[in-house]
């Protein structure tokens, strides 16, 4: 045998063992790929849940006024407070008012619509008001004139908040709750929670502050 067929030969051989790991190669990349978003979806669990979690700071118009607001969203091991905070300051140095529902919730296992989101039923037994400064008209666009309104107190609103949007349904909320790597997500905003339970995630995400 020459010197070049045996060359010829190795070169053969090389090239085979290249393609051989080229391959594993590839077949451990796309492997990855599809594991990646699944990894992404896993499981929310109960204890997933507890603790503080903020949506950005945005501006937005509210009655009588624009406004820089946040949810905080609060779950503790049988209980949540969903709150609204309000301000007139971009830096949030300056507070107009928090909202704070609270009450028990329960989670029931996964949901069957959404992968890795939990089933959330979520009840609202008080409602407060904070203010922190004195604007009549504001409160009275907010439905709130017929509070006793007073500057640092928490005032329970139930029984006389006039109308939306700070007067809280009176009913088992049905949600779903999600928590992947970039935050937590609630169902979307798009039904009557108190008649169907959403079949997607909303867009408002809260993170850990």
């Amino acid at each position: 045998m020459t010197c070049r067929h045996q060359c010829n030969i190795a070169l053969i051989t090389i090239m085979e063992a290249l393609k051989e790991i080229l391959m594993r190669l590839t077949m451990i990349t796309t492997a990855a790929l599809i594991c990646a978003p699944l990894a992404a979806m896993s499981q929310t669990t109960p204890e997933m849940l507890v603790g503080a979690w903020l949506t950005p700071l945005a501006e937005q118009s509210v009655p009588g006024a624009t406004a820089f607001v946040r949810e905080r969203l609060v779950f503790e091991a049988t209980t949540n407070t969903i709150s609204i905070e309000a301000f007139s300051d971009a830096d949030a140095q300056v507070p107009l008012f928090t909202y704070a529902s609270s009450g028990p919730y329960r989670t029931l296992g996964p949901s069957p619509d959404v992968d890795g989101a939990l089933l959330l039923d979520a009840e609202n037994d008080s409602s407060t008001v904070t203010i922190f400064q004195n604007a009549p008209k504001y409160w009275q666009a907010l439905n709130l004139g017929n509070c006793p309104l007073e500057i640092g107190v928490a005032v329970d609103i139930t029984s006389c908040v006039s109308g939306p949007p700070l007067n809280a349904a009176k009913c088992v909320e049905l949600d779903l709750v999600s928590i992947a790597p970039e935050g937590l997500r609630l169902g979307a905003r798009t039904t009557d929670r108190c008649v169907e339970r959403p079949t997607m995630m909303g867009e408002a995400l809260y993170t850990k502050p």
